[in-house]
């Protein structure tokens, strides 16, 4: 499948009209540049919702300017298509597991890391040591005044979808053992939301929170401390330096999950 993308990525047809994505954009007008900032946008999102949690924040970050697409946002997409042909053999891998394994959850917020200062929240589930099931990137609609803040909202976002996970596993007659572990790395957040204790600076979103501090008093989340250094959710919040993407990459994604073959790459 990934050789079948990237020569697509490479070589691909527009409304009957052939282009190359080494095409330069400027010696396009702006409806055909439009056309094919589109269609590598759809491509990038498709891969991401599949199988690519890693590359999700440089993919929604790219996406953003689509409507107007600059010649930042061109060269974006090709970096993220540029790994993506390197990294040809990673995916996420489901070993066969006796039973169903705990769900564990990993919850992170970047404070005020756009332009418009709003923060970016993300999330990655998984069930047990297997691969992830689920992840998120997205920009939080409020504006955070704190990294606490920033990291309130991401729980009450994100406890929200996994506990609509839950349900729909369980419609599905698949029942989740014990509560699902949320691993959080600021622990300020942590204590705001174990303990019920109304404060004038958590007061407008404690009505966003008591929804998660419900779950966790009925043993249905669970909130758990992590170093940041293991917070897998990391890479979905933030642009990272090299070394500690590959880390966090490593540890999210199978390296070698299909076979290389040459000539399919080419």
């Amino acid at each position: 499948m990934w050789g079948d993308v990237m020569r697509k990525a490479n070589h691909f047809e527009v409304d009957g009209v052939v282009y190359a994505l080494r095409l330069a954009p400027m010696a396009l007008d702006k409806a055909e540049a439009w056309r094919i900032a589109c269609v590598k946008r759809n491509m990038l999102l498709y891969l991401v919702n599949l199988s690519r949690p890693d590359l999700a924040y440089a993919t929604r970050a790219a996406a953003q300017g689509m409507a107007h697409p600059t010649e930042a946002d061109w060269q974006l997409v090709e970096r993220i298509i540029g790994h993506l042909r390197t990294t040809v053999d990673y995916g996420i891998f489901y070993p066969a597991m006796p039973g169903i394994p705990n769900m564990r959850a990993y919850v992170d917020a970047d404070f005020a890391g756009e332009a418009d200062r709003k923060s970016i929240s993300g999330m990655l589930g998984a069930f047990g040591q297997q691969g992830a099931f689920m992840w998120k990137s997205t920009k939080q609609h409020l504006t955070a005044k704190s990294s606490t803040e920033a990291e309130l909202i991401a729980l009450a976002d994100n406890c929200a979808s996994i506990i609509v996970a839950r349900r729909a596993l369980g419609e599905l007659c698949i029942i989740v053992p014990g509560p699902t572990i949320v691993y959080e790395d600021n622990t300020a957040a942590i204590t705001i939301l174990r303990d019920i204790v109304y404060s004038g600076r958590t007061k407008h979103i404690d009505v966003r929170l008591q929804d998660v501090r419900d779950q966790v008093r009925r043993l249905v989340l669970e909130l758990r401390y992590i170093d940041t250094k293991d917070q897998l959710a990391d890479l979905l919040t933030k642009g990272l330096a090299r070394d500690d993407f590959c880390r966090l990459r490593d540890r999210t994604l199978c390296r070698e999950f299909v076979p290389r073959d040459p000539a399919r790459e080419e």
